[in-house]
């Protein structure tokens, strides 16, 4: 993983002859943004539209140091748009060209704003690799869990030295002990599990997406569980509502496979919706509901809401609680899990 490479080298002093920290041009985007007014933000944005030109009135008008933060804004928001493209479009040349025009006749200093550094640096997060020992309750029986994670993180994991909202795991392994019948059942398998939210507003407009790709249980007629092979993609928003929540909503799609289904196939699609907030540098909380609705193969329903919650003990520890509810194949049923992780 890329950050054990970097764990590595900052460990071996003579690899390593400093840190600086250079915020990426999103980040500094997403300051210039944060520290202006909302009239002044609308301003930039019809600039680099290029539906306001900066020589007009409303530019001039400005203080000199204004005018330098507004045609700043609007030259990194042209900057950011264009930097996906192959090359950027001779409209788009033209616009940045008059902006940095306007913007060099002004005899004011730059005014691209300090960014902080992260109190937590790539190579000072919990370690990639994730082992978790819990107990938990799934009406009508309880069970202990073993999960083992080679990598990487995900939604509900200390946030410190990590990309915010950004969630890849692969190989993730849940295995379940019934202590009644003492038998081991592989609970889940996650092939690959990504989730990267991306925030929307005004300025940066990036579509988030999710793929999810492995065999779960999934509970039949008479209370049956039968490992399904399922592939969940999807789409849509994310929106930062503080610096401590974020909400999001996803179209899902979903395509499982078992021979339980009478055509042995379910296609659905359907609706997810959540929200992250923390509660306090240790303490995040989880809020989602799932709705799948199945159109091909198995016509059948899937509801679900989940509450879960994290507590960092330490650097490489946490303790986490999920509550859930679930309705399917004409089913409804509670669950509950406490879980101690460890991160190596």
């Amino acid at each position: 993983m890329p950050t054990d490479t970097l764990r590595v080298v900052t460990e071996s002093a003579w690899l390593l002859q400093g840190v600086r920290f250079r915020p990426a041009r999103s980040t500094i985007l997403r300051h210039r943004v944060t520290l202006m007014e909302e009239n002044r933000r609308q301003l930039a944005h019809q600039l680099a539209a290029d539906r306001a030109a900066p020589e007009s009135d409303a530019v001039r008008r400005l203080p000199p140091r204004e005018q330098a933060r507004v045609l700043e804004l609007a030259i990194d928001e042209m900057a950011y748009r264009e930097a996906s493209k192959p090359q950027p479009s001779e409209r788009a040349k033209h616009v940045t060209l008059a902006l940095l025009k306007a913007r060099n006749r002004l005899e004011v200093p730059d005014q691209t704003p300090v960014i902080p550094v992260p109190k937590a640096l790539p190579d000072q997060g919990h370690k990639s690799a994730r082992a978790g020992f819990g107990y938990g309750y799934e009406e009508p029986r309880h069970f202990a869990q073993l999960e083992l994670q080679p990598a990487y993180h995900d939604l509900m994991d200390p946030e410190q030295g990590y990309t915010r909202g950004a969630q890849v795991q692969f190989l993730n392994l849940a295995l379940r002990l019934y202590p009644e019948d003492q038998g081991v059942e592989l609970e889940r398998l996650d092939a690959i599990d990504i989730v990267p939210l991306s925030p929307w507003n005004r300025f940066m407009k990036p579509f988030s997406w999710k793929v999810n790709l492995g065999v779960a249980r999934r509970r039949f007629d008479g209370g049956d569980r039968s490992l399904v092979g399922r592939l969940h993609p999807g789409v849509g928003l994310s929106y930062e509502l503080t610096e401590r929540s974020m909400i999001y909503a996803f179209a899902d799609g979903a395509l499982e496979l078992s021979n339980r289904f009478d055509q042995r196939f379910a296609v659905g699609i359907g609706p997810s919706l959540g929200m992250i907030h923390d509660v306090s540098e240790r303490w995040r909380v989880g809020l989602s509901a799932r709705l799948q609705h199945y159109l091909l193969g198995e016509p059948t329903d899937l509801h679900q809401i989940t509450l879960g919650q994290r507590v960092r003990l330490t650097k490489q520890s946490a303790l986490r609680f999920d509550l859930s509810w679930t309705r399917e194949i004409g089913a409804s049923f509670f669950g509950a899990n406490a879980s101690l992780l460890l991160y190596f």
